[in-house]
């Protein structure tokens, strides 16, 4: 997973695998974990969100979700 600074926001991106989707927490104490909305752009075989840099500190991870 990478994260970049673009103008005046994050870029996060990590490898395009099924069954990954991106979260994130406000606190690494006892955290909530919960999937990011937004949609992911999808490039040469990485996936990308783009966020507000001014939306507060925040903890992510890219998280393996079991089929249904």
């Amino acid at each position: 997973m990478t994260i970049t600074l673009s103008g005046s926001n994050v870029v996060i991106s990590w490898p395009t695998t099924s069954g990954y989707v991106l979260q994130s927490t406000d606190s690494l104490t006892d955290p909530v974990w919960v999937d990011v909305d937004i949609e992911p752009t999808v490039d040469s075989g990485n996936s990308s969100v783009t966020i507000d840099a001014s939306a507060g500190n925040a903890f992510f991870r890219p998280a393996n979700v079991p089929a249904p």
